[in-house]
């Protein structure tokens, strides 16, 4: 809870009672250190904590690990390589078997014998033309990549409007809270001189009753004010990223925005930088690519193949006893596939992806028109705010003069208390509302920055 003015304490209001409960409540605690983030801090606190920036740059490294596999699958070849061991234990058997020295056939008896083997072999495949689809559907994953780092560079842009947004809505509830501070205090010296005029004689019941009234709702807009700051700071915080619950403080300077250039160079700027439009005009880049991917499913495609292995085996010769040989083989190849009917599924998968590369160019006209429309209009939005801006601090003067003119009549006699309540309210309403057209056209300013992508 902010502080009230000293003035206000003479009254028994139950506002300024719990106002200083809390405030003895709280101090007798002692003081709660809490850190105070500048608007630079919360940005960076957002793209750390915030889902969607993660999930945008998520996909990108996704798209980054489709592009080595594409380029595996271009430019490197497979390899795979297999080992095989054995060992049979062959007992002591009766065999018969052609003995040439006897020229007969003859019984014997073969003795118990280990056999073993084991084999290795390597291989290696590289496709070398597959009528380009490879090539194509390399180069289109690549844009994709490109495509989704754009998206989070958007993202980012979103995100910072967003946190600004709400940065702006904190410091503007704040500033409010002065002016209704202001007011309190103005409607307590009001009521003490309105008092003492009734004490005197020179002012009616009805004058110290309506002034109660004003004081008793000026206290009441301070409590929905301060209100408004903590549940401001509450969204500002989760907006960042932050615990709400944590008493969480932030810097109150910040910079009036402005746009000096002209509405063609923000057009040029949002056509030139936007990120969406980037993107889009990469997406129809990569359905440009798939779509001749497509059309390299007519083409035959052309594969080198090597392979070299080795064996190693123990059998037993025809008197039982172990033989061992080895091998080695090398084999080269090139093979030749021509897919030359699937049953009209190259003919539905171009027709898919010449669908696709259509829509693709129909979304990026229509982003174009929609960026110059936006940008537009949120420039046009910037210069009304500016001279609202003009016009609310003028209204603050003027406002201001006329509660002066309103006092000094009432303190001659000249005005009625009416006067003077239509006075402050007008003061405060004019202060109120230079706030709100501030806060405008920073939003404003944000909005045109975020609709130009810069």
């Amino acid at each position: 809870m902010r502080s009230i003015p000293q003035g206000q304490m003479t009254l028994k209001s139950p506002v300024l009672i719990a106002a200083l409960a809390c405030a003895i409540l709280f101090g007798a605690a002692g003081p709660v250190s809490a850190k105070t983030y500048t608007l630079e801090q919360c940005l960076k606190l957002a793209k750390l904590n915030r889902e969607s920036i993660q999930r945008a740059e998520g996909q990108e490294r996704n798209d980054a690990a489709e592009v080595r596999r594409q380029f595996g699958r271009l430019f490197l070849p497979s390899i795979s390589g297999s080992y095989n061991t054995s060992e049979t234990r062959l007992r002591e058997r009766e065999q018969n078997f052609f003995d040439p020295t006897a020229g007969m056939r003859v019984d014997a008896t073969l003795p118990d014998v280990d056999l073993t083997g084991a084999s290795f072999s390597l291989s290696a495949g590289l496709m070398l033309f597959d009528g380009l689809s490879n090539v194509h559907d390399y180069l289109g994953v690549r844009k994709l990549r490109k495509s989704s780092q754009l998206n989070v560079l958007r993202t980012e842009q979103n995100l910072e409007l967003e946190v600004k947004t709400a940065y702006l809505a904190y410091l503007a509830n704040l500033r409010n809270l002065s002016v209704q501070e202001e007011a309190v205090r103005r409607s307590q010296e009001q009521l003490n001189l309105v008092q003492s005029r009734y004490d005197v004689g020179s002012a009616s019941l009805s004058d110290v009753l309506k002034q109660k009234v004003r004081f008793g709702n000026d206290n009441l807009s301070l409590l929905e004010a301060d209100n408004a700051v903590q549940t401001r700071a509450a969204d500002l915080a989760f907006v960042v990223g932050l615990n709400p619950s944590d008493d969480n403080s932030f810097d109150t300077t910040y910079a009036e925005d402005v746009y000096s250039g002209t509405i063609e160079s923000a057009i040029q700027t949002g056509l030139s930088n936007h990120p969406d439009l980037r993107a889009a005009r990469l997406d129809v880049s990569t359905m440009n690519h798939f779509l001749k991917s497509s059309y390299g499913d007519y083409l035959p495609s052309l594969s080198a193949n090597v392979s070299r292995s080795w064996s190693d085996n123990t059998s037993p010769d025809p008197s039982g006893q172990p033989f061992t040989s080895s091998s080695t083989s090398t084999r080269l190849g090139i093979s030749v596939r021509w897919n030359i009917f699937d049953q009209l599924n190259r003919e539905s998968r171009v027709v898919g992806r010449k669908v696709a590369h259509n829509n693709a160019r129909a979304a990026e006209f229509e982003l174009r028109n929609k960026i110059v429309k936006n940008v537009k209009t949120n420039y046009l939005d910037v210069q009304k705010a500016t001279e609202q801006v003009k016009v609310s601090k003028e209204t603050v003067v003027s406002a201001s003069e006329d509660m002066n003119l309103a006092q000094e009549k009432y303190n001659l006699g000249s005005a009625s208390i009416l006067d003077l309540l239509d006075a402050q309210v007008s003061l405060k309403e004019a202060q109120v509302s230079l706030i709100r057209s501030k806060l405008d056209l920073n939003l404003a300013v944000a909005k045109l920055e975020n609709a130009m992508g810069s």
